[in-house]
């Protein structure tokens, strides 16, 4: 509860004060309707026309005192959801690319999704938290003035349930933890199913394998801890409900022992009793309520701290400039390395590399499987920083201070690549007329139209994904260019189009090209052929 509270607090501390102080109104609002009732009640020959008016009034306190707070913290506590997924999500647009990776999609959509409507689920409450706790000091004020005997039995019986609960929650912090740690794991799996759905539809056996050992066990794991954590909360619910009885008898018989003639002090006891143990119950409840909040905030605040090694790249992200049209850029690897670690303790490593790539410059990177070519071209576009060697843009090291600037440099489509609905960050002079031209060259013109610089469908075929991603990348028009297998998902016509008109007008132009690819057949018409295996460059042309 401390650490959301504080967070509401250095969002809008006016806004808190404001809610706490006619959540407070709206408290007394309704324990002076309780005692106005209850007053009448005890004495009808006391109604008035002056009770009646207090009554209207303090029903319309009532409503707009609980109205306002709800309507504030409505709009705090989305304004608080909304900031924090700004800030997760330019952490993660300013992170490591390796770091992403090695974290994962599951934490992330866990934080983003489960975390975030726990902490505005949590929030939200806060009005009635503080309403709640003006009627139970209220309804106390009340049957202190009724009879203080009565108050002696009351009393300690509120503090053994707030003891009990305490220590329940604290019992039951650990079940939160792990159901919400569960959900991490659910997570992850769902979203294995997402991704890999064609490769599992191919392979009964993996299918089958994956869903017993992998997915099965994430879903009976949330469903095992939830179901642990909901009895628990279930068991001490049934308590609290069986301890307003206890405590409802306790009032009712005592007072009739210790006063036999306070028949009206009795009955005013168990009304105002009756009234506010509901309100009571809700603060207790409460506690683990604001348990579940702090762990949520917690899960955000780890994946804060896991994402802040990337300030320096952060604080560039909306500073890195784009090169100027005119500007010659030239890249070279100087001894550049990048390892990977594996779990048996053995890592790959790529290069140690040395390369140049220049202004008109067709290169073709080859070479198997698992030989480094990806990795070299996440290098290349300054996606992975080298671990060794430098990578110098036109004879200046590539640092953290001038990464996105150098990346600005590229337009890349890797094997894995995303295609977006909107032309964004696209320059918009002559758009619609070069788009239309591109559209034409490459086929698509009859499946989509660009309206207001926003594909009309996205719903196409991965080599017409690509062909898409091909008219944004020519559209950039950046010095460098990186293609990652793209002509892999071509039929014969748009591999002769890829190789033999689009990569020499991209050189002819200036354009410095880089080209992963097996089409052998097509080598003859690079500048250059670079090989490697297992991470070395061991030929080149």
């Amino acid at each position: 509860m401390h650490s959301l509270f504080l967070l509401l607090l250095r969002r809008s501390s006016a806004s808190v004060i404001l809610i706490i102080v006619i959540g407070s109104i709206a408290g007394l609002c309704n324990s002076s309707l309780l005692a106005l009732i209850s007053e009448a009640l005890r004495d009808r020959a006391s109604v008035t026309t002056m009770m009646i008016a207090a009554f209207l009034a303090l029903s319309l306190g009532v409503m707009a005192s609980n109205l306002l707070p709800e309507l504030l913290l409505s709009r705090l506590s989305r304004s608080l959801a909304a900031e924090l997924r700004l800030r997760i999500g330019r952490r993660v647009l300013a992170a490591p690319l390796r770091h992403l990776e090695t974290l994962g999609h599951g934490p992330v959509l866990a934080v983003l999704t489960h975390d975030l409507q726990t902490v505005v689920a949590t929030a939200t409450a806060l009005p009635s938290l503080v309403v709640g706790s003006t009627i139970v000091l209220g309804c106390l004020v009340y049957m202190a003035w009724l009879s203080l005997q009565g108050l002696l039995l009351v009393l300690p019986a509120m503090a053994v349930l707030a003891g009990i609960y305490a220590v329940g929650a604290r019992k039951m912090a650990p079940l939160w933890r792990a159901e919400r740690d569960a959900q991490d794991e659910l997570y992850r799996q769902q979203q294995h199913v997402l991704e890999g759905v064609k490769e599992l539809k191919l392979h009964e056996r993996r299918r089958s394998e994956f869903f017993e050992h992998d997915f099965a066990p994430a879903v009976e794991g949330v469903r095992r801890t939830g179901v642990r954590a909901s009895d628990s909360v279930a068991t001490f619910g049934n308590f609290l409900h069986f301890f307003t009885w206890l405590v409802l008898g306790l009032v009712l018989f005592g007072l009739n022992l210790m006063n036999p003639d306070g028949t009206s002090a009795t009955q005013g006891y168990v009304m105002t009793l009756m009234y506010m143990w509901g309100s009571f119950r809700g603060l207790i409840e409460s506690i683990g309520r604001w348990a579940q909040a702090g762990i949520a905030l917690e899960k955000l605040s780890q994946l804060d701290v896991s994402l802040t090694e990337a300030l320096k790249d952060e604080a560039a992200l909306g500073s890195g400039l784009e090169p100027a049209r005119s500007e010659r850029h030239e890249v070279r690897f100087s001894g550049v390395t990048y390892s990977f670690g594996g779990q048996d303790g053995h890592a790959f490593r790529v290069g140690p590399l040395d390369l140049e790539l220049r202004p008109g410059e067709l290169i073709f990177v080859v070479g198997g499987n698992g030989s480094g070519k990806t990795t070299l071209a996440k290098l290349l576009t300054g996606l992975y920083a080298p671990e060794t060697g430098q990578l110098l843009w036109n004879g200046v090291a590539v640092t953290d201070e001038n990464r996105e600037a150098y990346r600005n440099t590229f337009s890349a489509i890797f094997a894995d690549f995303h295609l977006f609905e909107h032309l964004r960050g696209v320059p918009s002079e002559g758009l619609t007329k070069q788009a239309e031209e591109y559209l034409r060259r490459l086929s698509l013109e009859k499946k989509l139209q660009i309206v207001d610089g926003r594909f009309s469908t996205t719903n196409l075929s991965t080599g017409q994904r690509k062909r898409l991603a091909m008219l944004v990348a020519l559209l950039e028009d950046r010095p460098f260019y990186l293609f990652d297998e793209w002509a892999a998902d071509q039929d014969p016509e748009f591999r002769e189009i890829f190789y033999r008109q689009l990569l020499p007008e991209l050189a002819a132009r200036g354009k410095g090209v880089v080209v992963i690819t097996h089409d052998d057949r097509f080598f003859h018409l690079a500048h250059r052929v670079i090989k490697l295996e297992y991470g070395r460059l061991v030929a080149a042309a």
